[in-house]
């Protein structure tokens, strides 16, 4: 519980962003498993943060919350990490500088306390000050960051479900995806429920599909994984159907489009959507989504998945099909968390005078 409730700690952001799937991910599984056998959490130190210390949250609520966050501070590192430009931000830019260095110094100051001898005490207690010294400083620049525009990105502001839930028109559904490598999870939080759902497919293309592509999907691997799906169909792994129903949307071939595609679309949707889930989204009469993606799943076209078809018997082509995005308005969103930064750099942008409104389309 302790180590599990530390990960929201700035001392405990090292190179979180590597590993931060699998971190967030088994403890979400872990969580939405506990709460079907009836299990409520009480540990304070497990719920700690997403819970704010209540004893009766539920482990959905929390599990919610784990997955949310885990996105976000992937996102966060990858931010710091890449030198984004925040343009006119001199304050936020340079403390995310030092932040940067003092990571980096921490990272080096670990590495030497390792290589010293077990009977080096003094050494030992010397490192230790350090690294707290540095902790403490980097504690000091979220604090700071946080008045910062750089800083809504950076350090975002978390929710609870239930704060969450209360702030959901009527209508809205969020859908959050948590993806680990042997099977996955929905979450599914509208403004009177939460609930989760299995998505028993593992994550990755089989082992030997991606041995024989050498990294490489050309038209050869494609054929091979087009194939393994016919005979095998899910067990080719989320990534595989995701790769084999972007292909030829991605190539513009027409020939690409055909029945085939329309097994794949078909598969894909029954997988990420599963009966039950249709059915709670029709009883609460849910008319928009809000798509929380992970992994492989960043690459699925919602909208574009076939979900029936327009008339009656099997549709073979795309134009037979009918589409999510004919049943539901549908929103994506990197992290919950994220949504607020967003919507306060908006509304800094309107404010200001000096800015004009873009419409991009690409």
């Amino acid at each position: 519980g302790r180590s599990r409730a530390s990960v929201f700690d700035v001392d405990s952001r090292i190179a979180l962003s590597s590993k931060a799937a699998q971190l967030y991910g088994r403890l979400s599984r872990f969580l939405v498993n506990n709460s079907r056998e009836g299990w409520e959490l009480k540990e304070p130190e497990l719920i700690l943060w997403a819970a704010a210390h209540e004893p009766s949250a539920r482990c959905l609520e929390v599990a919610f919350h784990y997955a949310d966050a885990g996105k976000a501070r992937t996102l966060m590192e990858l931010v710091q990490q890449r030198q984004v430009d925040f343009g006119q931000d001199p304050k936020g830019k340079a403390l995310l500088d030092e932040d940067r260095q003092l990571l980096a110094q921490i990272g080096k100051a670990h590495e030497r306390k390792l290589a010293l001898p077990s009977d080096a005490e003094v050494s030992r207690k010397e490192a230790d000050d350090q690294i707290a010294g540095m902790q403490q400083r980097r504690r000091q620049i979220e604090f700071e960051l946080k008045k910062t525009y750089v800083g809504k990105f950076t350090v975002p502001e978390y929710q609870k479900a239930s704060e969450i839930q209360a702030s959901l028109p009527d209508g809205m559904a969020v859908l959050q995806y948590v993806v680990t490598e042997d099977d996955s999870r929905l979450i599914v939080l509208t403004k009177g429920s939460i609930s989760a759902y299995d998505i028993p497919v593992k994550a990755e293309v089989p082992w030997e599909i991606l041995n024989a592509s050498k990294g490489q999907w050309d038209e050869s691997a494609m054929a091979s994984l087009a194939g393994r799906f016919a005979t095998e169909g899910p067990k080719i792994g989320l990534e595989g159907m995701v790769r084999l129903y972007r292909a030829p949307l991605e190539a513009a071939d027409p020939r690409g489009l055909s029945e085939t595609m329309v097994r794949v679309g078909m598969e894909l949707s029954n997988v990420l959507l599963p009966e039950a889930v249709r059915k709670l989204l029709k009883e609460q009469k849910i008319e928009h989504l809000v798509i929380l993606p992970d992994g492989s799943l960043h690459l699925v076209p919602f909208a574009a998945l076939p979900v029936g078809t327009k008339g009656s018997g099997e549709a073979k082509s795309l134009g037979e099909c009918r589409f999510l995005v004919e049943d539901y308005r549908i929103s994506y969103l990197p992290s919950w968390a994220m949504l607020g930064s967003i919507r306060s750099a908006a509304s800094e942008r309107k404010s200001d005078s000096k800015q004009k409104e873009l419409l991009a389309l690409a």
